[in-house]
């Protein structure tokens, strides 16, 4: 599931942490103090990346619905290549580099304003699959 960034339950969590606690026998005060307060789901999705169609999915209607420029194609095609990568992204991830080669203002200079949240909220919502619905 957070490979195909379907949203995962309360029961899907606590079987990724009854294999990390229980069957790996991590301990869980080692767990905090590695990963902080980070949720499971959300280490385990860092972990294995996001499916490539399913990043591409996430984002398809976006793409169906806004006519966009070759410019604002290709920093939606490096974000989809950030997830696979990275699983999740912080949305201000897309103001830095390598995000500001297109504009050094990042996504909100590339996308504009209004573009530039819709796309933080997609980046939010496929965050957001990686925590319990």
């Amino acid at each position: 599931r957070l490979k195909n960034n379907e949203p995962i339950s309360k029961k899907d969590i606590q079987a990724l942490e009854d294999m990390l606690f229980v069957e790996e026998e991590v301990p869980k005060d080692e767990y905090e103090a590695q990963f902080g307060d980070k949720p499971v789901g959300l280490l385990v999705r860092s972990v294995v990346g996001l499916n490539r169609n399913a990043a591409k999915q996430a984002f398809a209607e976006f793409l169906d619905t806004v006519p966009l420029h070759p410019d604002q194609i290709s920093f939606l095609n490096e974000v989809v290549e950030y997830l696979v990568k990275n699983g999740t992204m912080e949305p201000k991830a897309m103001f830095d580099s390598p995000f500001t080669h297109h504009n050094d203002k990042g996504v909100a200079g590339v996308m504009g304003e209004d573009l530039a949240g819709k796309v933080v909220d997609l980046v939010r919502r496929i965050n957001k699959n990686a925590e319990v619905a």
